[in-house]
């Protein structure tokens, strides 16, 4: 669950128009299992920050959102890669 509200990315995001959201929290929970027993091995407990890992898993959740996202960026760069 988050510590803080986010609801404020909401009024920005619909304000701006170009811009789609990806919640990480069900990434995290559903795909990397990252659970409050084991966060401990992804996140600093004093302070919340990443550890390596968690910034590698972080890494995979902004990609999985991108794709899902803006799938018509991943098209057009298979299509190039097969091209050369």
């Amino acid at each position: 669950e988050y510590n803080l509200n986010f609801n404020f990315f909401d009024q920005w995001r619909d304000s701006a128009g170009c811009f789609k959201q990806y919640d990480l929290l069900p990434f995290f929970r559903d795909s990397i299992h990252i659970t409050k027993e084991n966060s401990v091995n992804y996140w600093w407990p004093k302070d919340g920050h990443n550890k390596p890992v968690g910034y590698a898993m972080m890494a995979r959740g902004v990609y999985t959102g991108l794709q899902q996202a803006y799938p018509e960026i991943f098209t057009t760069l298979d299509t190039a890669k097969t091209r050369y």
